[in-house]
């Protein structure tokens, strides 16, 4: 008899907890608060265009952010024109370009100015 009047009452707990809850789970939900955008983390850029740098940042604003592949390579070509021995900007132009033989020489001239690219 206990055990049968345990799991009639529990069944009704259960079930008073349920109707409890119906009305807020059918209830509207508030729309999150928008979060503030965090800043692009930065990378150790190298550099002696100011230019440069910006063309890169933006690039990975574009590339990681906005799925903008196209553009963003269009920036880190413009990056790695104002400064040849930028070695990031070589790298990831290297990492991200869709031409095979561009992918091969972007890598090479960025080892190849690893020398003066700065340590974290």
């Amino acid at each position: 008899m206990t055990s049968r009047w345990i799991h009639v009452h529990t069944f009704q707990i259960a079930f008073m907890i349920a109707l409890i809850a119906l009305p807020t789970a059918a209830a509207p939900r508030k729309a999150a608060p928008k979060k503030a955008e965090a800043p692009a983390a930065s990378l150790p850029l190298t550099t002696s265009s100011p230019e440069a740098r910006q063309l890169v940042e933006k690039a990975q604003v574009l590339y990681l952010d906005k799925v903008e592949q196209t553009e963003a390579i269009e920036m880190l070509r413009k990056a790695v024109k104002l400064d040849p021995a930028f070695a990031m900007g070589h790298e990831l132009l290297s990492q991200i370009s869709l031409d095979s033989a561009e992918q091969l020489s972007e890598q090479a001239l960025a080892f190849k100015y690893r020398d003066g690219a700065s340590t974290p």
